[in-house]
């Protein structure tokens, strides 16, 4: 992913040791978003930055996952 695609407030990091991608068996043009506790919170084969964004507005609880009901206590 370009910088200019990386939406703001989001820091895209690059695994140039190939920790993560024997850690994941990554394939090329595989990305993830973690969350900071490590979760992986989505994985693409090819990036779509919308995907990106939408995912990221789910794990911040912006966003009902799709499937998922809300249960009302």
């Amino acid at each position: 992913i370009d910088n200019d695609q990386v939406p703001a407030g989001v820091l895209a990091l690059a695994d140039e040791q190939h920790f993560l991608h024997a850690r994941l068996a990554l394939q090329p043009g595989t990305s993830y978003l973690f969350r900071p506790d490590q979760h992986v919170a989505a994985r693409w084969r090819s990036l779509d930055v919308a995907r990106v964004q939408a995912a990221m507005q789910r794990a911040l609880g912006h966003q009902q996952a799709s499937g998922v009901k809300e249960v009302k206590s």
